[in-house]
C-alpha cells in the first residue's frame, strides 16, 4: 500500500505547480487576445491611413511643379477662305481665388494626345493674351493633318489643357513664279514658298534637338538664321536642296566670338553641310538641318523656278523675319546714317563687307545687346534713339 498511497503523495506535491500552470495558460490567453486586439486596433490605423493617402493623392496640394489636367473640351476648328484655320476656345471657369496667367495654343503635326509629344515633336506655341477665344493661325502648314491643344497656365501654376482637335488642309495650286524665294520659320515649324510678300505654299517641317537656338558652331543641334541662297538643288546625288552656310555674316560672328573668348573650349568648328531634306517630320531628329516629308521635298525639286542663286531666310528666336528684311526695306540715307554713326564711334574700321558685320558685332557687344552679327530692328532703334538724344537725329521708323 505504501508504493500507492507514495504515488498519491506525488500528485499531491504536483498539484500547485498544476494550478500555477493553468494559472500561466490563462495569462497567456489574455495576452494572446489582448494582441489581437492591439492588431486589430494597428490594422484599422493601417487603414485609415491608407484611405488618407488616397484622398489626398485625388486632391493634391498645390506644389512647386505645375499639375496637368485636362479639364475642359470646348476648342473648336473650322477652315477659312483665307486656306487658314480659325480656332475658337472658351476658358473654363477657374477655382476661387486663381486666375489666368498665360495662354497658349499648341499646334503640332503630330498628335498631341500622345504621351511626351510636347516634348520631341515638332510644336508651335502661339502665345495669346487671356480673354482672347479666337485665334486664326494664318502660318499653318498646309496639305497635313494639324493638332491643336489649347494651354492654360494659372497664377497659382497649375496647367490645364484642352482636349486635342484636328483638322486637315488642302494643299493650293501653285503657278510658275518669276521670283520665288523660299522662307523657313523655326517657331512655326513651316516652310514658306514666297514672291514678292505673298505667301502661295507652306511645308511642315522638322529641326533638331536644339531647334529654336541659333546655330554658332557646329555642335548643339541648332539650325543657322540669317540670308543664304539656294546653293544647289542636289548635291552628289543626293534629293536635298543645298543651303550656302556659312555665308559671311556667319563666319564673321562665328570668329568674333573667337576672338573674344566666348565659344567653349576647345572651340568647336563653325560647321557646315546645310540641308533642306527629305526623312519625315514625325520628331525633331536631325542635327540642325531642316527635314521635310518627302512627297514635299519631291515637290519642290521638280519645280523649275527655284534655281542656284534662290533666295533662302531662317528666321527663329533671334532673327525674325522683319530682321531679315530689315536692311533691304531701310532707306539709304538711314542706312548711310548708321555707317556713319559706326565710323564715328571707332566701331566700323574698313569698307568691305566683314568690316560692316564686325562692327555691327562689336556694337552689340558694347551696348548688351543680342549679338546676332546684323542690323536687326533692335539694334537700328538702339542706334537711332542714341543718336536722337544726342543730336536730334530722327530717322524713319522700319517697317514691322
Amino acid at each position: 500500500m505504501r508504493p500507492t498511497r507514495g504515488r498519491f503523495k506525488n500528485v499531491a506535491r504536483l498539484r500547485p505547480a498544476i494550478s500555477n500552470l493553468s494559472l500561466f495558460r490563462g495569462d497567456l490567453r489574455c495576452c494572446s487576445n489582448r494582441w489581437q486586439m492591439v492588431d486589430r486596433r494597428a490594422n484599422t490605423f493601417t487603414l485609415i491611413l491608407f484611405l488618407l493617402v488616397l484622398i489626398s493623392g485625388l486632391n493634391p496640394v498645390r506644389s512647386e511643379t505645375p499639375s496637368q489636367e485636362s479639364l475642359f473640351a470646348n476648342l473648336t476648328i473650322r477652315e477659312t477662305t483665307l486656306g487658314c484655320p480659325e480656332v475658337k476656345f472658351r476658358i473654363p471657369s477657374l477655382p476661387e481665388g486663381r486666375r489666368v496667367q498665360k495662354m497658349t495654343l499648341l499646334r503640332s503635326t503630330s498628335d498631341l494626345a500622345k504621351e511626351n509629344t510636347v516634348t520631341v515633336a515638332p510644336v508651335a506655341r502661339l502665345p495669346l493674351h487671356e480673354k482672347q477665344t479666337a485665334f486664326m493661325d494664318t502660318l499653318s502648314p498646309q496639305d497635313v493633318r494639324l493638332f491643336y491643344q489649347l494651354e492654360v497656365q494659372t497664377d497659382q501654376n497649375d496647367i490645364l489643357r484642352s482636349e486635342v482637335q484636328s483638322t486637315l488642309l488642302s494643299a493650293p495650286r501653285v503657278p510658275e513664279l518669276r521670283e520665288p524665294m523660299l522662307l523657313v520659320d523655326k517657331l512655326h515649324f513651316t516652310l514658306q514658298l514666297l514672291e514678292n510678300g505673298r505667301v502661295w505654299r507652306r511645308f511642315p517641317i522638322a529641326l533638331g534637338s536644339g531647334a529654336l537656338t541659333r546655330r554658332l558652331h557646329a555642335e548643339g543641334g541648332g539650325t543657322p538664321e540669317g540670308v543664304y541662297q539656294l546653293a544647289a538643288p542636289e548635291q552628289d546625288g543626293e534629293e536635298a536642296l543645298i543651303v550656302d552656310y556659312p555665308n559671311t555674316v556667319d563666319q564673321v560672328r562665328y570668329n568674333f566670338y573667337l576672338q573674344q573668348g566666348l565659344l567653349p573650349y576647345p572651340p568647336p568648328p563653325i560647321g557646315g553641310d546645310l540641308k533642306i531634306h527629305g526623312g519625315g517630320i514625325e520628331t525633331n531628329w536631325t542635327w540642325g538641318t531642316i527635314a521635310l516629308r518627302d512627297e514635299d521635298l519631291q515637290w519642290l525639286q521638280h519645280r523649275q523656278d527655284l534655281k542656284k542663286g534662290t533666295e533662302i531666310r531662317i528666321s527663329g528666336s533671334e532673327l525674325r523675319p522683319v530682321d531679315l528684311s530689315l536692311r533691304s526695306n531701310l532707306r539709304e540715307g538711314d542706312l548711310l546714317k548708321v555707317r556713319e554713326i559706326l565710323k564715328r564711334d571707332g566701331f566700323l574700321t574698313g569698307d568691305e563687307m566683314e568690316d560692316w558685320y564686325r562692327a555691327v558685332n562689336l556694337y552689340q557687344l558694347k551696348m548688351g545687346l543680342p549679338i546676332t552679327g546684323m542690323l536687326d530692328h533692335v539694334t537700328f532703334a538702339h542706334l537711332m534713339k542714341s543718336e536722337e538724344e544726342k543730336y536730334g537725329f530722327q530717322a524713319t521708323p522700319p517697317p514691322t
